[in-house]
């Protein structure tokens, strides 16, 4: 099991542990990750609407990193260089 699903598990359950905490990018992940998964599963049970919308949260999470990441590698323009 990854880290980041233990320590979602854990707060599931209220059994948190000393797991540092999750970036949004870390989330975005994971939410990409199982998304594709559950995706998969409803186009092969036919679930057609279901896999679309699967679909569009793996696009938006992906999106969503992507973005983060390269506002990471800019520099900030009040930041001295």
């Amino acid at each position: 099991m990854l880290s980041i699903e233990k320590n979602l598990r854990s707060i599931e359950t209220g059994k948190t542990q000393n797991f540092p905490p999750l970036s949004q990018i870390e989330v975005a992940a994971y939410i990409e990750k199982l998304a594709a998964e559950l995706k998969e599963i409803s186009q092969r049970s036919g679930l057609v609407f279901l896999s679309y919308l699967l679909s569009m949260v793996v696009l938006q999470a992906s999106e969503f990193q992507e973005h983060e990441e390269e506002k990471e590698e800019r520099p900030h323009p009040l930041r001295e260089r």
